[in-house]
Parts: structure tokens; C-alpha cells; sequence
């Protein structure tokens, strides 16, 4: 068949279908999918060889723009008002789909590499349930629509940061220690990617040229496929490049003026991507994957459940906020379809995987819509599963929880800040020896400039970490003083010691090893006379702190008795 006639029965067809779904909840992408399964039934019984040739590039267009959709779509400043609570709540549930999710899996005789990509693919929300929130079709209450858009928001956040250690990873060697590590790095390369994405919009916000409206969708183009390229150079999937640059965008100029443009075009790229992934169901895919495929997203639906459930509470969300929240966001992302793609196309994860990723979607979005008008009632019976005396209970524990989770985030925060200056001074220290390598110097002056900018960086870095210890020691001193002398506040202070303990040991380890370049030009190491100039001017400041507080201290209270 002409490609051209290929792509516009693809059109039509699924346009259509999509059309229909949306009316009765199911979201478009469903339709998407059902369509090419409809087409490549046809042609299959027809004998007739179809040809989508002719939609690579605007797949690609679309995928790009669904992501920087997805990033744009993220407050940033609402998840700063309520991270901790946001985190509280996602900890408890990745943790719930992570067991769960292992357990199907190994029951399903999946590889390592698979079970990962299960936990991947349920850790995530559909879109679909962005606009449930959106709308005022499931009925919820403002406070809950707050609540599940930041968690909609988080674990966008989480799955992206899932996917980007898995893509970097080969399956031979994934570890704890080693996905900590490389969690820490892609931490900081997306606060680097971000921050300057932000610079760059903030100047290019105060030009009339970007106030206009195409010129301004022109500029998102751009800053997404940029940002693309970015991240691949770092080694990052390409499109968390987009998802970063969608969330710098959002922050500075605001995609909503543009949203129907971006919509357009992405629509348009999404129908030919999730139209072809269907047709390749209905001709490649046998009963085993569509099995496979159905299983999985039936148990996705409690597992998320479960999980959603019981991190609201944990969170300190009520049991009624917490049903009606799992029970709009248990339908899993369309995005772990691209995901699964994406690893299968790099070799990492096997091609069934991409049929049964797609089918788990398919099923979860039919329970969704199916229930979505009747979550109310749903809710009501999911509450009464749980005795009144447990409820108290976790209310206990939940506040303690959440203390912890506190003091995680704080600690976690500046060492990832800590984290995003070594690295940044690393990748400066390479490009401009990269530089000097291409000019023509002597031997001897060459070795003079590398050492310049070798001390250059140590101290910047030497510099950081002063920085970040102090900050890390008044967050330590701050937290501790705010809690109480009971017995949930020692435990808390247990934790806070816990925390900061394990904050400080990586921040020494990261110092050793940006300071290990002395001993190939001098033949020793400076790391402990750096170490001890560090906490000196730390344990000097945090004297002359110490001394600042006790004599506003002192006089306050002269002031207070010369008053009487």
C-alpha cells in the first residue's frame, strides 16, 4: 500500500477510535493503540502490507514534545511547599509496589532486568488520571486534588530517575551501593541541567521576541531538542533532556499560553507512535505476551493500591484522602511503554516486553474508566476494611515518619548540591584540558596549566564543601533542637545523627577522590592536609557562631531585667 494512504487510514482510524474512548474515560492513547490493532487485523486478513515510513520523524517529534509536556506540567513550587509529605507518602509506596512487584514478577519467570522494568512500569501514574484530577468528573475534593497532583508530579519524577539509572546501567551490574551512586549523579547532572536551562529562559524572558506566541513555541521546540542532545552527551537517556527543559520551562515562561500548540503536534506524534506499537501487537505478538500482558496490569491495579494507600497514611494523609487517591491514581503510565521501547530498542530488554508493558497500560486504563464515575463508593468500602484501633495506631506512627522524612530531605538536599559543584567543576576541569590539548604548548607548559586548573578546582570543590558542611551541621543542630525530650524524639534524634552521619562520610569520599589528581603531578596526597584546613575554618565558624548566639542571648536577657 502508497505510504501515504498507509498514514492517512492510520489517521482516520485511530483518530476516530481515540475520539471515542476519551468520551467514555478511557484517554486517547487507549484509542491510539486499539487502532492500530484494528488496522493490523485488516490488513493481515487482507493480505495488505502497510507502510508507516512516512511518520518516523514526526514519532520522534511527538515523543520529545509528550515529555516536555509532561515536565511543564510539574509545579515546581507546589512540590517545594509540600516535598517532604510528597516524599513521605512515595517512599512508603515504592517501597509496597517494589515487594509486590518483585513477586509477580519472579512468578511470571521474568529476568532481573525484566523484574526492574515491572517495578519501573508500575511506579508511575497514567496521564489519564492528570485529567481525572483536573476535571470534576471523580468528584474530589480540593484538598485531595492537591494532594494527588503533586504526588502525579512526583512520581513522574521518580519514574524518570528509575529509568535514567536503568538505561545506564547494564544488567551484569546493577547494585545497591552502585545505584546509589549513580542516583546521586543523575541528581546533580538534573539540577546542572536544569539550572542552566533556567538561566538561559530567565534572559531570554525579558526579549519582546519570546512574548510572542509562535516565537515562543519556536523557542520550546528548540530548548527541548536541545536539551535532548544534552542529555545524551551525559550520558542520560535523550528524552529525560526533554522532561528537564519542559520543567525549566514551566518555572520561567510558562507553557500555557502555548498549550494548545504543543498539544497539536504532540497528539499528532503520539497517534502515529502508539498506533504502530498497536499494529505491532495485533501482527507480532502472541497469546503468551497478550497472558502476560493482562496478568500484570489486573494485579498492577491493587499493587498501586496498596502501595498509594498506604503511603498516604503513613504520610499523614486521613484514610478517607488516602482511598480516593489510590483509587484515582492506580492506572500505570503510558510513559513505561516508551520506556520499554526505548531499552528494547538499545538491547537491554527483551522485545515481549514492549507488547506486555503496552497491554498492562490497555488494562489498567479500561479498570480506571470503568470505576472512575463510582470512586466515591469505592472509597467507602476500601475504609472499612480498617479497624478504628490500627487507624490510631498509624497516626502515631506516621508522625514519627514523617520527622525522619524531614530530616532525610534536608540532608539529602545539600548533598546533592554538594554533589552538582563537583561535577560541574570536574566537566570544566576536562573541557578546558581538552582545549589546551589542541594548542600547540611545551611539554613543560602544558603540565603547569593542567596543574593550575587542577588547583582551581580542588579549591572550588575544597570551597563547596566547607559550604555544605556548615549547612549540613546547623540543619543537624536545628533539627535536633526542634524535637522533643519523649520517647519519639530521641528515636527522631537517632536518625537525625543517622542521617547527617551518612551525608558527611559521602561528602569526604566525594572530596578524596576530586583531590586524588595530586598525587600523579607532586606524588602525594593532599587529601589530609585539605581535610584538616576544611575543619578548621568549619569548627572556626561554628565557634564564632556559637559565640554570636550566646551574646545575643546574653543580651536579651539584660535587656529584659533592665526593664524591671
Amino acid at each position: 500500500m502508497d505510504p501515504l494512504l498507509s498514514v492517512l487510514i492510520l489517521l482516520t482510524v485511530s483518530g476516530f477510535i481515540a475520539s471515542t474512548f476519551q468520551r467514555f474515560g478511557f484517554g486517547r492513547i487507549l484509542g491510539y493503540i486499539f487502532g492500530g490493532i484494528i488496522i493490523a487485523y485488516i490488513a493481515l486478513h487482507f493480505h495488505i502490507s502497510v507502510d508507516f515510513s512516512y511518520t518516523d520523524a514526526l514519532r520522534e517529534i511527538g515523543l520529545i514534545l509528550f515529555f516536555f509536556e509532561a515536565g511543564s506540567s510539574i509545579s515546581i513550587s507546589g512540590l517545594r511547599a509540600s516535598f517532604s509529605r510528597v516524599v513521605a507518602i512515595e517512599l512508603v509506596s515504592i517501597t509496597f509496589i517494589w515487594t509486590l512487584s518483585s513477586i509477580v514478577s519472579f512468578t511470571l519467570g521474568f529476568s532481573q532486568i525484566e523484574r526492574l522494568f515491572t517495578f519501573l512500569l508500575l511506579v508511575n501514574c497514567s496521564m489519564v488520571t492528570f485529567y481525572l484530577i483536573s476535571s470534576d468528573r471523580g468528584r474530589l475534593g480540593t484538598k485531595i486534588k492537591q494532594i494527588a497532583t503533586l504526588q502525579f508530579s512526583m512520581e513522574d519524577i521518580v519514574q524518570f530517575s528509575l529509568f535514567s539509572i536503568l538505561f545506564s546501567f547494564s544488567s551484569s551490574n546493577v547494585g545497591i551501593i552502585s545505584g546509589f551512586q549513580l542516583f546521586l549523579k543523575i541528581a546533580a547532572l538534573s539540577l546542572i541541567m536544569f539550572a542552566s536551562a533556567y538561566l538561559i529562559l530567565r534572559i531570554l524572558s525579558s526579549s519582546a521576541l519570546v512574548q510572542e506566541k509562535t516565537n515562543k513555541f519556536i523557542l520550546s521546540l528548540a530548548i527541548a531538542l536541545g536539551y535532548v542532545s544534552i542529555s545524551q552527551y551525559f550520558g542520560l537517556p535523550p528524552l529525560f533532556g526533554a522532561f528537564i527543559s519542559g520543567l525549566a520551562f514551566s518555572s520561567t515562561l510558562g507553557a500555557g499560553e502555548i498549550a494548545d500548540m504543543l498539544v497539536g503536534m504532540k497528539e499528532i506524534g503520539m497517534l502515529f507512535y502508539f498506533s504502530s506499537l498497536g499494529a505491532d501487537i495485533g501482527l507480532f505478538n502472541s497469546i503468551k505476551v497478550i497472558k502476560y500482558g493482562i496478568i500484570l496490569g489486573m494485579l498492577a491495579v491493587p499493587i498501586r493500591m496498596i502501595g498509594l494507600f498506604t503511603g498516604g497514611i503513613l504520610g499523614g494523609v486521613t484514610p478517607e484522602n488516602a482511598s480516593l487517591i489510590s483509587l484515582t491514581l492506580f492506572p500505570i503510565a503510558e510513559s513505561g511503554i516508551i520506556f520499554a521501547d526505548t531499552l528494547a530498542s538499545s538491547g537491554m530488554l527483551a522485545s515481549q516486553m514492549v507488547g506486555i508493558s503496552t497491554i498492562a497500560v490497555m488494562s489498567t486504563l479500561i479498570v480506571s474508566g470503568a470505576i472512575s464515575s463510582r470512586i466515591d463508593t469505592f472509597a467507602l468500602k476500601l475504609i472499612s476494611f480498617i479497624p478504628l484501633n490500627t487507624r490510631k495506631a498509624l497516626d502515631g506512627i506516621s508522625k514519627l515518619y514523617f520527622s525522619s522524612i524531614e530530616t532525610l530531605v534536608g540532608t539529602f538536599a545539600i548533598l546533592t548540591r554538594f554533589v552538582a559543584i563537583v561535577l560541574l567543576v570536574s566537566y570544566l576541569s576536562d573541557m578546558f584540558s581538552l582545549i589546551f590539548q589542541h594548542i600547540n604548548l611545551s611539554f613543560s607548559i602544558e603540565i603547569i596549566i593542567r596543574v593550575i586548573i587542577g588547583v582551581l578546582g580542588s579549591s572550588l570543590v575544597l570551597l563547596a564543601f566547607i559550604v555544605t558542611t556548615n549547612s549540613m551541621l546547623r540543619f543537624i543542630s536545628k533539627r535536633f533542637n526542634m524535637l522533643s525530650n519523649s520517647s519519639s524524639g530521641n528515636i527522631g534524634r537517632v536518625f537525625v545523627y543517622l542521617f547527617g552521619g551518612i551525608t558527611l562520610v559521602i561528602e569526604l569520599q566525594l572530596l578524596y577522590e576530586s583531590l586524588s589528581w595530586t598525587k600523579e603531578y607532586f606524588g602525594i596526597e593532599f587529601f589530609g592536609i585539605n581535610l584538616a584546613f576544611a575543619l578548621m575554618i568549619i569548627f572556626l565558624t561554628l565557634f564564632f557562631m556559637t559565640r554570636r548566639r550566646e551574646a545575643v542571648k546574653r543580651n536579651t536577657e539584660n535587656r529584659k531585667i533592665s526593664r524591671y
